[in-house]
This record gives structure tokens, C-alpha cells and sequence, in this order.
């Protein structure tokens, strides 16, 4: 296959026109990707048409077989190094002089129960593929009409969360399109059960292939080379309240994985789980055993898509979606409606007048105000809204103790690892809201607790148990698929027929990325002929003296427009080369004519990544506040010495500087940048938990006051560590 597209490569080098573009892309192998089918569905209605006869309609859907999208995930050597087989169990090191047990570790999905026990239900020479389905329909078109897409997502458990939440590492892929449709062949009161069973009819369509696979296995060549019989199993359902509640056959005030009466969900606590072949047989029997099919909240789907498939408790697979119950819920539609209600204007002030700080967002205007809130935004508030709650409620401070003890609990199912310890904190967390609730219901803020997001919570460890850190399940990742796998496949078509296009769109974007890491691989075979030669180094100059364009811009937005570039390291063992190396300057002369040696470069820059504490930083490619003179940096920022510390600094780091540099050290105009960034490593020592540092320092303008950022530095490795900053 490889050697197929060696032989296309050449073809990318010219372009007629459009036409031969794609007449090229088309023309590449697939490589181990799934192909797409296109299914017809015909629902018989009971509405009378115009000739007597019972309308019918017939929608579309395309699909992929999952079995096939599973052997493409699991072979893929991109993954190999975040893909695991087995389960295991991860355990602090024993304490000696502790009678307690050591704590278990729950991060990845191959450390919770679920595999585990899973895995003893298999013969012993299976490999389980834990299948995490995601699903969510979203809007394609914007401003007017009415154009729907309801894609279905697939991933595995064998690859590591860090890596499968991430859209460009494509661990995630498209497994099909739901047909979205009116149903306008039924009456209007039996479209709702209609549209589910629907679904359910579409889902079996797709997941047929996992009832065989799932239960003798399948061989397939494995990201190591190896060759494994893996049974491909459902094991998590990532999707938002209502489509919980479509897939678990219930209906939408009830809990989608207990039993729960609806007016005793304002105790959050655990409840009888419900059991998959018990909701089928009543649904079977709902005419015998009427009474039990209304006190669980069942919808009649005759055939639920998971009936047949091996080893699988559907209601124990919908895992908790942070972003919809902690964020948009829990804390946005109830906690901060409580907590601020008949104080609004307060709660605005408040938050307009926090100070600005790295890592907090700075709610410029009023809360109040904003009609549309993003999940990120409620995170920034949940970072300060206890500080803002302070002192607002002086008439029962209990409501502070109430919300702490929700946010706390935010914040540990939040957790990237969880161990026994954090999963009774989180418990410590939900029984002190239970304890202190109440006074919501004193103060007349609340009637009841009855709420299904409340409820929720208590189903949070057990999560945690079964399928490891909630990192992994969080809706945000479906919904953030969305955008390559729908909208902009959907705004490449002609708005007509358009998930035909859409396929056809998405087909040739995987065969682009294939390409890709053809090349990729290539490059990994013969280093010496590859073509890339690592990030471009751009001069860090400027044009004019003044500053870049839109000073008084916030520093977000500063981010999106200029992109960052690592600064180049230099070490000590090329310093003797310095000089005739081509490195961007950070300052330029101010009367070029009266310089007759080599402009003040770089030349103590940072040294190499690997040898420095904190990797590289990055700054902007233009100074954002433009070139400054010593006199000025010294009259606007108060740095007074700046010019003599500078010449000590050249001293001190570097012999190689001539004498004439530092005589005109005066005469040079210095890159004056609003911030720079840093990566710092986890403090946590988990994969890809870095930290970015951003540090700023900006002079007040006439729109924005003025920020002058602390830092703390210091040299030596082990003090840093110690306190917590290394």
C-alpha cells in the first residue's frame, strides 16, 4: 500500500486546476480506512395520504463498520506508544508503619473494574478493545434553516486519554450519520417514540458487526506488530442528558442509569441500578406488567440496539458528562442562580473588580449581562467564585458551605488520576452539600432539590471506578469533533444532498492525512532526505519604531493574532561559533551609520530544552509595544538601571561580546514585548500535564491599565522542587 502511494506522490507536485486536484487525492489508497456505506430506511407512518394509502417515508444512513474502525485504531503505529492490551491495577507503594491499605490508582481505562472483570468473562487469550461511542446532533446551518447532522463518534480504550481527546491526533473517527428527519408520516403525538425507535433502528444497522466480533473475536495486526484475537466491546456512551436518556430507553425525568423516583432525587444517594435484561423484559411485557414499566420510566422501543450485543449493561455505560451536569448545570443553571439571586448587581461589581492574574480570566463586563456562557467560562468562574461570595450572604453563612462544597467536588471529578483517597474526598464533598443544602430552602432560594444534575453526582465514583479518571468521557471532546467532522464538510458542499458531499469530503481528507504520515514515515526511514527542516526561525524585527498593531488589544486576543515562536537555544559547546550563525536580534541600532561591527544579537539566548529546568519560552514574532530606547524603557517602566545591568549581564554571560558592543549599548533600541510564556513540567508527574506560565508586563495605555507580572526564579532545581515550584 505504501509503495502505491510512493508512486502517487510525484502527482502532488503541479495542479491544472481544482478538477485535477481532487481527480489526484482520489486516486490514493486507502489505507486500512473503513469504507462508507449508504443504507436506505423506509418508516411506514399512520398518517392517511392523499390517495388513501398509509405515507411512508424514506430517510438515509451512512455508516462505517465499527469492526473495521476498531482494526484501524488499534493497528495504527501513530498510537503506539499510548496503546495498552490489559488491564492492570495500580497500588501505592506499601507503607510499613501504616496498618491501612495502600491506595489504588484510577487514571486510564485499564485501570478501573470494568475491564477487568470483563476480561475474566473472555477466554484467556483475548484482547479486549473497550469501544467509547459518542453521539450528538448539532446544527449545520447558521442564521436560518433548518439543516440537522447527527454523527456517531468511535474510539478504544487501549489508546490513552491525553491522546484520544485530542482532535489532531485523529484517535477518534467518524463512525456514521443518523438519519435526522420530522417524521411528518406519523401524527404528531407518536413522532417523540416514533424518532427513538428510529434511532435504535439506525444504531443496529451500525453495530450489528459488534454481536459477532464481540463474542468469538476478531485477529488483528496491533499498533506493536503483533497480531492479537480482540473482541471489540462496548464499554462507554459519551452523550448529553437527553440522548442519555434516548439510548437507555427512558424517558427524560428519570435517571438514566438508577432507579430513582423522581421526587427522591434531591438526595444524592445511591439508588437500585438498573438491569438491561429486566427493562427488556418489561418493555416485552408492558401490557402484563403496566404498573412496574410507568414506576421505571421505560419508552416502548421493542428493540434496543444494545439487545444483542455481548457483555454489555447499557445503563452502566453512560459515563458522566462534566461539561453538561458539572459546568452548564450543577454550577451555572443552579448554584450561581442561587447564590446570586436578588444580588445581582453586587455579584457584577464584584466580579468586574477582581484583579487581573496568570491563569484567571478578567470578566470585564457583567455577569448578568452575558446571555450565552461557553464551557471554558464557567470554569473561570468556578476559579473565583467562592472569593466573590465572601461576605454576600452575611444573613446565613451556610450558603458559602454549600457552595464550597460543590465546587470542591467540581474540581476533584476534575481529577486527571484519581486514587481511594480522592474518591472519599469527592464523598466527604457531596455528604457535607447534603448536610448544608437545606439552607437554600430556609432562605427561599429553593423549594426542592428534585433535580436530575444533582442527582447525578452520586454516580460519580462508581464512574470513576469502572472506567478510570472522567477526563476521558467529557462531551466537549464530541463536541469539538463536530467541527471536522460535520460543519466543515457540510460548508464544502452545495447545501443539496449534502451528507453524500460531506462523505465525499471526509473521504478525501483521510486520504490526505494518510499521505501525511506516509510522508512522516518516510522521513523516519532517510532522515538525510527529508524535507523538513523544523519550525521556520523568523527575525524578531520590526519595520517601524512604533508599536505593533492594536496595542490596546487584551492579551488573548494578542495570542490569536501574533502567532508565538520558540526562541533558538544556544549552548555553551557552540558559543564559539556564535557569531557566525544567523540569529534573530533583539534590538536594533539607532543610528545604524555609526556602528561599523555586527549588530547585538542573541548570543546569551536560552540554552538547550533539555538542559534548562523549564523547556523554552516563547515571545511574539514583533515586539508588541514596538522598539524603545534605554532613556525610555528607564522613564516609562521605572527601570532606571536598566543600562548598567544590561552591560553586566553581556559581561558576565558571555566573553565573546567585543568591546565596542558595549560602548554603544546607548545608541540601541530594545524589542519591547507585552509577555512571554514558559511550559513548566506537571507538578502532578502525569503525560502531558504540562503548564504553560505566561508572564506579563505592559505599560498602562489610555484602555488598559497597566500589568507588571511577579517572578519568582530561582537557580537552583532542588530549592524550586522543595517549595513547589520546580
Amino acid at each position: 500500500m505504501y509503495s502505491e502511494l510512493q508512486e502517487k506522490s510525484s502527482a502532488f507536485s503541479t495542479f491544472n486546476d481544482n478538477r485535477s486536484f481532487l481527480k489526484t487525492i482520489d486516486s490514493l489508497p486507502e489505507l486500512g480506512q473503513a469504507k462508507w456505506r449508504h443504507i436506505e430506511i423506509t418508516v411506514d407512518g399512520n398518517v392517511t395520504g392523499p390517495n388513501g394509502q398509509p405515507m411512508s417515508e424514506t430517510v438515509e444512513l451512512w455508516m462505517r463498520d465499527p469492526v473495521e474502525c476498531v482494526a484501524e485504531l488499534i493497528g495504527n503505529p501513530t498510537f503506539h506508544d499510548a496503546m495498552h492490551y490489559t488491564p492492570i491495577q495500580e497500588m501505592a507503594a506499601d507503607n510499613d508503619d501504616s496498618d491501612e491499605e495502600p491506595d489504588r490508582f484510577f487514571e486510564e481505562m485499564w485501570s478501573g473494574d470494568w475491564w477487568w472483570q470483563v476480561q475474566g468473562a473472555l477466554p484467556a487469550d483475548s484482547t479486549v478493545a473497550p469501544i467509547i461511542l459518542a453521539s450528538d446532533k448539532t446544527q449545520l446551518s447558521t442564521f436560518s434553516g433548518d439543516k440537522q447532522a447527527w454523527p456517531v463518534y468511535l474510539t478504544i480504550g487501549n489508546i490513552s486519554k491525553s491522546v484520544r481527546r485530542r482532535p489532531s491526533q485523529r484517535a477518534m473517527v467518524l463512525l456514521g450519520y443518523l438519519p435526522v428527519t420530522k417524521l411528518h408520516c406519523f401524527k404528531l403525538q407518536d413522532r417523540s417514540n416514533q424518532g427513538h425507535r428510529l434511532f435504535h433502528r439506525a444504531m443496529r444497522h451500525i453495530l450489528q458487526p459488534l454481536a459477532k466480533a464481540g463474542t468469538s473475536g476478531v485477529f488483528m495486526t496491533c499498533a506493536d506488530g503483533h497480531i492479537r484475537r480482540v473482541h471489540p466491546i462496548l464499554a462507554s456512551y459519551i452523550a448529553d442528558y437527553p440522548e442519555q436518556c434516548l439510548v437507555t430507553c427512558c424517558r427524560e425525568n428519570r435517571c438514566p442509569k438508577c432507579k430513582v423516583p423522581p421526587p427522591e432525587r434531591g438526595n444524592i444517594l445511591s439508588s437500585l441500578l438498573r438491569d438491561p435484561n429486566e427493562s427488556l423484559r418489561i418493555i416485552e411485557d408492558n401490557g402484563e406488567e403496566f404498573e412496574e414499566y410507568e414506576a421505571q420510566g421505560l419508552r416502548d422501543i421493542p428493540e434496543p440496539f444494545w439487545k444483542e450485543l455481548p457483555l454489555v449493561n447499557i445503563y452502566r455505560c453512560m459515563t458522566p458528562d462534566m461539561l453538561h451536569q458539572l459546568h452548564k448545570g450543577v454550577f451555572k443553571d443552579h448554584l450561581f442562580k442561587w447564590c446570586t439571586s436578588r444580588k445581582k448587581e453586587e455579584v457584577d461589581a464584584r466580579f468586574t473588580r477582581l484583579p487581573p492574574f496568570n491563569g484567571l480570566k478578567h470578566f470585564s463586563k457583567d455577569i448578568s449581562t452575558i446571555s450565552q456562557f461557553t464551557g471554558n467560562e464557567h470554569r473561570e468562574m468556578e476559579k473565583v467564585f467562592i472569593g466573590v461570595m465572601i461576605n454576600l450572604h452575611d444573613e446565613d453563612p451556610d450558603i458559602v458551605v454549600a457552595a464550597r462544597s460543590l465546587l470542591d467536588f467540581i474540581y476533584l471529578a476534575h481529577y486527571p488520576s484519581h486514587s481511594t483517597s480522592t474518591l472519599q474526598q469527592m464523598k466527604e464533598a457531596i455528604d457535607s452539600f447534603n448536610a448544608s443544602k437545606d439552607v437554600f430552602i430556609r432562605t427561599g432560594l429553593r423549594e426542592h432539590f428534585n433535580i436530575g444534575k444533582i442527582h447525578s453526582l452520586a454516580h460519580y465514583i462508581p464512574s470513576v471506578i469502572d472506567y478510570g479518571a472522567l477526563d476521558g468521557y467529557n462531551s466537549e471532546i464530541s463536541e469539538r469533533l463536530h467541527i471536522d467532522f460535520a460543519k466543515s464538510g457540510y460548508r464544502a458542499s452545495n447545501r443539496k444532498a449534502y451528507h453524500k458531499q460531506m462523505v465525499t469530503w471526509l473521504e478525501r481528507q483521510e486520504k490526505v492525512n494518510a499521505f501525511a504520515r506516509y510522508q512522516d514515515w518516510i522521513a523516519t526511514l532517510h532522515p538525510s532526505t527529508s524535507t523538513s527542516s523544523g519550525p521556520e526561525q523568523t527575525s524578531h524585527s520590526c519595520h517601524d519604531s512604533g508599536p505593533c498593531e492594536n496595542e490596546e488589544q487584551e492579551d488573548e486576543d494578542e495570542d490569536e493574532e501574533a502567532a508565538n515562536q520558540e526562541l533558538p537555544g544556544v549552548t555553551n559547546e557552540h558559543q564559539t561559533d556564535v557569531l557566525n550563525q544567523e540569529i534573530p536580534t533583539f534590538g536594533r541600532a539607532a543610528s545604524p551609520e555609526r556602528l561599523h561591527h555586527a549588530p547585538l544579537t542573541a548570543i546569551c539566548a536560552d540554552p538547550d530544552p533539555e538542559e534548562t529546568m523549564f523547556g523554552p519560552y516563547q515571545v511574539s514574532k514583533k515586539p508588541s509595544l514596538g522598539y524603545w530606547s534605554a532613556d525610555k524603557i528607564a522613564s516609562l517602566t521605572g527601570a532606571v538601571g536598566f543600562e548598567a545591568e544590561l552591560r553586566a549581564f553581556l559581561i558576565r554571560e558571555s566573553s565573546l561580546i567585543p568591546a565596542s558592543v558595549l560602548d554603544f549599548i546607548s545608541e540601541y533600541e530594545y524589542g519591547m514585548y507585552r509577555q512571554f510564556k514558559r511550559t513548566l513540567p506537571s507538578l502532578r508527574g502525569l503525560p502531558g500535564d504540562e503548564y504553560t506560565d505566561r508572564v506579563q508586563a505592559r505599560p498602562a495605555t489610555p484602555k488598559v491599565p497597566a500589568r507588571f507580572d511577579t517572578v519568582l526564579w530561582l537557580e537552583d532545581p532542588e530549592k524550586a522542587e522543595n517549595i513547589g515550584v520546580g
